[in-house]
């Protein structure tokens, strides 16, 4: 789901009421938008909710400040060329050769596109959001340490992959905005699945009790004899009692949801608290190490020439990590597209 919010204009600070009170016309308008992208994405219906605008402002302010203040702290902009791969460290760190540079950058699906635009006719370097996996592996390698080399060295590799690239502009700026906007849109959409999830949870529990009380009532239809025993068996052998208990837990769950006439309202408490803890959505944390050109980590004590790289990971609910970091790319080191190959028949003689 795509909202396109433009809702960075405000202060970076979390809002309260009081605060958002004191928001000139133009920031006050953009948070007013962004709430309404909210409504219009998750649950059109929570308009019908008394001053919903200023029940999501200061959530929704709350959300972009965290944002805000979480793209900043990402390293760059790193210069990334093919030929930086032999100086640079990061390039050296990020890539295994000079080639995978070329290829990740210069075939990239969302720098073809930003360069392809009209209006960036006149623009030489895209900068845009870098995202990989990082993985650690444990390996038996060789050191040098005073003048003698030491075999089956216990090291710790550090590799880079499924580099992507995300959100170019034409500046570093433009970058980070276009992440913020990204990242605020996920965090939109978080929302909207938990809201789905729930409506989902109420329809199949409403289901649950029809099947409980059609079978209940089948099976107090009965009187005995061969129709019990055919009653038994359509019902999987589960007798009444196990009916009535499963019938009183799913009754018990409904009582606990939202009426139709408070779903909206429920729908809109929800959404504010998942929106005031954007934490627990996407965090970010800084890492640095010194790693050497073969991409092995090297301990602050050592002899060994090294490089001090540091990193910037994202996690996003818990589960999805990648290693990000903000980065340009010239427009003379794109890769020209490769012809579509032939579907036509050789022709037979």
């Amino acid at each position: 789901m795509k909202l396109h919010l433009k809702i960075f204009g405000i202060p970076n600070v979390i809002l309260g009421r009081r605060e958002t009170a004191q928001l000139t016309a133009s920031q006050r308008r953009l948070l007013e938008e962004a709430v309404e992208g909210v409504v219009d994405g998750i649950e059109p219906k929570m308009r019908l909710v008394r001053g919903y605008q200023k029940k999501l402002q200061p959530a929704v302010a709350t959300a972009r400040a965290y944002i805000d203040e979480l793209v900043e702290q990402i390293p760059g902009p790193l210069s990334m060329t093919p030929k930086g791969f032999v100086k640079d460290p990061y390039v050296n760190a990020f890539f295994a050769t000079p080639r995978e540079v070329s290829t990740v950058f210069g075939t990239s699906p969302e720098l073809r596109e930003f360069f392809a635009r009209p209006e960036n006719a006149a623009i030489e370097v895209a900068c845009g959001l870098l995202c990989m996996v990082e993985e650690e592996k444990s390996i038996l390698g060789v050191e040098l340490a005073h003048d003698a080399i030491r075999r089956d060295v216990r090291q710790t590799s550090v590799n880079f992959s499924e580099h992507k690239v995300l959100t170019p502009g034409a500046t570093e700026a433009d970058a980070r905005l276009g992440l913020k906007n990204c990242i605020f849109n996920a965090l939109v959409s978080h929302a909207l699945q938990h809201i789905a999830d729930r409506k989902a949870q109420q329809r199949e529990l409403l289901d649950q009790r029809r099947i409980l009380y059609a079978r209940l009532r089948a099976r107090q239809a009965y009187n005995g004899g061969l129709d019990t025993l055919l009653a038994t068996v359509s019902a999987g052998d589960t007798g009444s009692g196990d009916i009535e208990g499963k019938l009183a837990e799913a009754e018990a769950q409904l009582k606990q949801a939202p009426a139709t006439r408070d779903a909206p309202r429920n729908y809109l408490h929800e959404v504010k608290a998942i929106l005031e803890q954007p934490q627990e959505f996407i965090r970010l944390r800084r890492v640095s190490f010194r790693l050497n050109r073969m991409g092995i980590k090297v301990d602050e004590k050592s002899e060994q020439p090294a490089h001090c790289i540091e990193l910037a990971e994202i996690e996003v609910s818990n589960v999805l990590k990648r290693v990000v970091a903000i980065v340009c790319y010239p427009r003379a080191d794109m890769l020209p597209e490769s012809d579509e190959p032939s579907t036509q028949l050789p022709h037979m003689p």
